[in-house]
């Protein structure tokens, strides 16, 4: 009997009928989720009674309910009706939907997002386990119901609960892989910070993230998070040995495991669907009635944490730095700076603030160091699809056409493009694209062709800000804003990009960091900004801007052997990625920073302003100041002092 109700379940049959969601819906799905509308590839909220179309069936499943009230099992609305589940007495089966990728939307995904709302209901007291909504892959052959899977035939990673414990219910993963002990699955529960333990009578946002490993490799990653907060991850997992295996579906399945039955009616309910390619996160309007943080403060398992409204402040030792040489480092670059000395300096490891000084909160501009946010948002413009690196800049502003017809988004970013602006003759010491009219091209290029030389050049950033204002059609600081400041928390009174005056209707933010139009910005925000890209572009499991921009912008873009272009450029050859200072070969052969890690790299700027990422250690160290007038702080003293922070590191 208990084989039969398994191939039952297991066994579901999608009908034939196609959905098309609604755009309507789709947008109101992503409203409040860092997904798009097109990122979003299915959604149900359960408010129609024929909601069991949206899922390819003819009727709905005799075990559940649409309800907006519910009084008898406590039952409070999350956002209208909700699908409510029944097991019954002396069953085990509750419901089980199937949302197959490629009957739906044409393709089978790679990896992919699903968020759900669950309620366990004020009767919900299961004395074992059973399977929850996840990830199907078993094309009808293996990975279910004792199936074992061979690498070449299934996989599966659905949810799963756990008999109650002290009045909550533990939920985690239930994968058939590759490496997988015995018959069944492998059980991963979700016990990061007691997030995985759910209480009744709450509704709470599961939100479920699957990659598939390369083929025969144990780099799979699964993923979940309770409320917004990262309570599970794994990436080692070895789902497949052959590509043709992909994410088949996501798997609806609610009842209870094995052959075991419930001893009395049991009830949850099921609320606000969402399948995606981005990230999702909770709802906005839902989280004062699921009791969702609005801010989150979780950790991986490697030990990465990532800050909410604040910085986690510990010892160095709690990361394996020796304090004492970690302030004799310390010592040594306040005794090779200017009056500010270390006071707007922070030491970040593992997101963790090991060391700080006494003006972190200091807000003030950074000079070229704009430059790294700058390229920040053609990365999102590429990520969109509304630029390449090869966008031509006169298509989006016409004036370039006459001198500059050949300059490309990816010449402005490695400094290569040879713009020359009118009114960019030296003004005094000052040589390097000092130009007001920045907007206005000259008409002789600095050199030519673009991309045969380098030329670190203030007017030609300005003039990229500009393109990039004009393919975004909004001012890239509200871009930034909305797309990285703040899902990263950056507290919004603390930074502020300057702005030059509308052009053609559109507020210009400054490219450069010049004219005083720069990122104005403490150290203790812009830290975040710098563990952003220590973390190839991902926040708390959330990739905001892709790991291949970040790759590419944080190595070496300008080859070592490319000629200077203008005697103000100092470096650059070897040592430039897309506007960020990157550790690599100069043209002598040496290092930028010969003490530091070969994969550091910097945002850097006028004043002595630094943000140096050094992947290695997993470290990122922020240096602010307004004292260049004092001492410049060089290349050479950044190495010194990296060597010595390399020698604080225990492990």
């Amino acid at each position: 009997m208990g084989k039969k109700q398994k191939i039952l379940v297991f066994l579901t049959v999608v009908g034939s009928l196609a959905y098309n969601p609604s755009r309507g819906a789709l947008r109101a799905a992503a409203s409040d989720s860092a997904a798009s509308t097109a990122d979003v590839l299915f959604s149900c909220a359960f408010e129609s009674d024929t909601w069991f179309k949206e899922w390819g069936l003819r009727a709905p499943d005799p075990h559940t309910a649409l309800v907006a009230e519910d009084p008898g099992l406590k039952f409070e609305p999350l956002c209208g009706k909700a699908l409510r589940i029944k097991v019954d007495r002396g069953d085990h089966y509750g419901v089980s939907l199937s949302f197959p990728f490629q009957k739906r939307v044409g393709f089978e995904p790679e990896e992919i997002y699903f968020r759900y709302y669950l309620r366990l209901a004020d009767d919900w007291n299961p004395r074992q386990g059973g399977k929850f909504p996840g990830f199907g892959g078993t094309y009808g052959r293996a990975g279910w119901g004792g199936r074992r899977v061979n690498g070449r035939d299934g996989w599966s990673a659905r949810g799963l609960f756990r008999g109650q414990k002290g009045g909550k219910t533990p939920i985690g993963f239930y994968c058939y892989h590759v490496d997988m002990r015995g018959q069944y699955g492998s059980e991963w529960v979700w016990d990061r910070d007691g997030l995985g333990l759910l209480e009744n009578n709450r509704w709470y946002c599961i939100e479920q993230y699957a990659k598939m490993n390369t083929p025969g490799q144990n780099d799979g990653v699964l993923r979940g998070w309770v409320d917004g907060r990262l309570a599970f991850e794994k990436t080692d997992v070895r789902m497949r040995d052959v590509p043709a295996l992909k994410i088949e579906s996501v798997w609806v399945n609610i009842y209870l495991g094995g052959s075991w039955t419930a001893e009395r009616d049991h009830h949850l309910y099921i609320d606000e669907l969402v399948i995606s390619r981005k990230p999702i996160g909770p709802l906005a309007a839902a989280a004062s009635k699921s009791g969702a943080p609005s801010v989150a403060r979780p950790t991986k398992q490697t030990g990465m944490a990532f800050p909410a409204d604040a910085w986690e402040e510990t010892t160095p030792e709690s990361q394996d730095v020796d304090s004492a040489k970690l302030r004799q480092a310390l010592d040594y670059l306040r005794e090779n700076a200017g009056r500010d000395g270390v006071r707007e300096a922070v030491v970040i490891r593992n997101g963790r603030m090991i060391w700080k000084g006494d003006n972190i909160d200091h807000q003030h501009g950074v000079w070229s160091c704009t430059k790294s946010f700058t390229s920040t948002v053609l990365g999102l413009l590429v990520d969109d699809g509304k630029a390449t690196l090869d966008t031509a800049a006169m298509k989006y502003l016409p004036a370039m056409a006459k001198t500059f017809p050949g300059v490309t988004l990816r010449h402005f970013t490695t400094m290569t493009s040879g713009y020359y602006a009118v009114g960019d003759e030296p003004r005094g010491s000052y040589a390097h694209g000092p130009s007001t009219t920045w907007w206005l091209p000259g008409d002789k290029p600095l050199f030519s062709p673009p991309g045969s030389k380098y030329a670190y050049w203030d007017s030609a950033m300005n003039q990229f800000g500009h393109v990039l204002t004009r393919i975004a059609g909004e001012p890239i600081e509200d871009l930034f804003k909305r797309r990285i400041a703040d899902p990263i928390g950056m507290d919004r009174a603390k930074w502020d990009w300057g702005e030059f005056a509308d052009i053609e209707g559109l507020k210009v933010n400054g490219g450069s960091g010049n004219s005083n139009r720069h990122m104005m910005i403490s150290a203790r925000e812009i830290a975040r900004f710098g563990h952003l890209f220590l973390n190839r572009g991902n926040w708390n499991g959330r990739q905001l801007i892709s790991t291949q921009w970040v790759d590419a912008a944080t190595t070496v873009q300008v080859p070592a052997t490319l000629p200077i272009g203008h005697p103000s450029s100092d470096g650059g050859p070897g040592q430039y990625g897309f506007n960020w200072w990157v550790n690599g070969m100069g043209p002598k052969g040496r290092r930028k920073w010969p003490e530091a890690p070969p994969r550091t790299f910097a945002a850097m700027g006028y004043n002595n302003n630094v943000v140096l990422v050094i992947p290695e250690w997993k470290m990122v160290v922020v240096r602010l100041g307004l004292d260049q007038s004092d001492r410049p702080i060089g290349d050479a003293a950044y190495s010194t002092f990296l060597g010595k922070v390399g020698a604080a590191i225990t492990n």
